[in-house]
């Protein structure tokens, strides 16, 4: 039958689907090459989907044996083709959800980097909650003991978001020269490279406008604020990890930096996800980067411009939508290593022309626009008609757009609430004028911040016990804010541990596992950089404290 024939074009087995449909974390990569160390890396991940989309030139043979694992898909060029031949009645059957793309499909281009738009839509439809978007040459790092590979996020069934992260932000307040211009213009680009640890002076991911360039080297870091605290998960739409070895630069800094291919950022102990300032834009990729469910309707990627541009547009983009509704974006020190295949500079330099000519005056246009609609799906559409009429895309991805949302909606994806949000304030500062701030600042002892016990002694000021002022307990605890503690009864571990490897990572996640990682408190004296680099991931993927 047509069913039978499209299950097995593409080797997807109905009974696997819906068995991975449980883990709510997928990978998505398309791809023209052989199964490589960086597709391995993801496949072998416990807990995680793999969507591998393939095109005209993928060697489908060279999957077989990989898509035998119950939580790799491999979607084939003749697969696709078949799914749009087929009826909604198969379409369901192929995919496990019910997918009615087609006319979204017919848009997508084979030889294109946004053949991924359906990897996406694959995986939402499967149950997705978090998405880690990846290129096939960017391969997961592992921990300082080389053979642990940590996956990009941990989603727990239980608790879904409601958890927080430990992150720094940063508020930047003066310059290495006291006459640099210091009017800048309400669309602020921001670079999260200077402040991530990077090996090479004066660098900058592949979007910045270059025409900021100037300013953006004059940034002092010394003299740059930075706060360190929890934020929520549920506030976070989408996660960039730098990369080591040849990170996501433009052609502009690899034909002017001497070992541009040789880059490292600051992996160490100490190393913290930095919160970009909402006040901001700051270019993320696709090729190591978590988008969370909030922030799904934001992966399309734009068929009209370059593969250069693609992603950096869908960034920009995104982040603008993203100020309405109260989502950030989060960098994370490196998670993959970078082994770039040789490309043109050239060539490279010529596609991302876009880049370098438009990117500032797409920031005045995305900074200065609003909408009255009163839905999501309704802002979006009307943000990508003005983008078309602004000559910054083409009429097809007007289309393209409206198909993705209508898609979206078809496989049952739920659009977060538009609500009012100020623009102007960083959330992680304790200036902000907000009431209702998310941030809690957490202390730090030498430079190493730590969780401190949440809401569990803090008054309906915000005061602490040692902070209140109040010689009697009883007076004190009449004021303790009691909304604020759980509901329920939970159970908190505490250990007390130095250089205990391997012993530390049974311990972790075998009680992670049991109570839950946001309920383990960790301290720690280890100089073994097995144990510090797994109690980093620990803290800042699993959410222990």
């Amino acid at each position: 039958t047509d069913e039978e024939e499209v299950e097995s074009d593409c080797n997807i087995d109905i009974t696997d689907i819906s068995a991975c449909r449980v883990k709510k974390q997928w990978a998505v990569v398309t791809t023209i090459h052989e199964p490589n160390p960086s597709i391995h890396s993801v496949a072998n991940l416990r807990r995680w989907c793999l969507v591998i989309v393939g095109d005209t030139i993928t060697p489908d043979g060279a999957y077989d044996e990989l898509v035998t694992k119950d939580n790799v898909f491999y979607l084939s060029a003749s697969y696709q083709n078949k799914l749009l031949s087929t009826d909604k009645r198969n379409r369901k059957a192929a995919t496990g959800q019910q997918m009615d793309g087609k006319a979204f499909l017919e848009m997508m281009p084979f030889k294109s980097f946004a053949r991924k738009n359906i990897g996406y839509l694959f995986a939402i439809s499967n149950g997705a909650q978090v998405i880690y978007d990846f290129d096939d040459d960017n391969t997961l790092l592992p921990l300082e003991d080389g053979e642990t590979v940590p996956p990009p996020f941990h989603f727990d069934n239980d608790i879904g978001f409601d958890r927080t992260m430990l992150l720094k932000s940063v508020e930047v307040v003066g310059t290495k020269n006291s006459e640099a211009e210091s009017d800048t213009p309400a669309a602020k680009p921001f670079n999260p490279y200077i402040f991530m640890g990077p090996s090479h002076n004066d660098s900058w991911p592949r979007g910045f406008p270059i025409d900021k360039l100037k300013d953006n080297f004059e940034i002092d870091i010394e003299q740059s604020k930075i706060d360190v605290g929890d934020f929520p998960l549920s506030s976070i739409g989408v996660i960039q990890s730098v990369c080591n070895g040849d990170p996501d630069t433009d052609a502009v800094f690899r034909m002017t930096r001497p070992d541009s291919t040789k880059f490292t950022f600051d992996h160490s102990a100490k190393a913290m996800p930095l919160l970009v300032p909402s006040n901001t834009y700051t270019p993320y990729n696709a090729q190591a980067t978590t988008h969370l469910y909030n922030a799904f309707w934001g992966l399309y990627l734009p068929i009209s411009v370059p593969g250069r541009v693609t992603d950096i547009w869908r960034s920009y983009i995104t982040e603008r939508i993203m100020k309405d509704i109260g989502l950030h974006v989060v960098y994370t020190p490196p998670i993959v290593h970078h082994d770039r295949s040789a490309h043109d500079y050239l060539s490279d330099f010529a596609a991302e022309r876009d880049l370098y000519d438009k990117t500032t005056k797409l920031l005045e246009f995305l900074d200065g626009w609003s909408s009255d609609a009163s839905t999501l799906s309704e802002r979006i559409y009307a943000l990508w008609v003005g983008l078309y009429e602004h000559d910054y895309l083409g009429e097809q991805d007007v289309h393209a757009a409206r198909e993705w949302l209508n898609t979206l909606i078809a496989i049952g994806y739920k659009f977060p609430d538009v609500r009012d949000n100020s623009n102007s304030s960083n959330p992680m500062s304790k200036s902000t004028t907000t009431t209702t701030s998310p941030f809690q600042v957490q202390p730090t002892i030498e430079g190493q911040p730590h969780r401190s016990f949440p809401y569990f002694n803090v008054d309906q000021d915000g005061k602490r016990f040692a902070e209140s002022g109040q010689k009697q307990l009883q007076d004190w605890l009449s004021n303790v804010d009691w909304e604020s503690r759980p509901q329920n009864a939970v159970v908190k571990l505490i250990l007390m541990t130095m250089d205990e490897w391997p012993l530390l990572k049974s311990w972790v996640m075998y009680h992670g596992e049991l109570i839950g990682y946001q309920n383990l408190y960790i301290i720690d004296s280890s100089t073994d950089t097995r144990c510090t680099s797994f109690l980093r991931y620990a803290r800042d993927i699993l959410g222990a404290n």
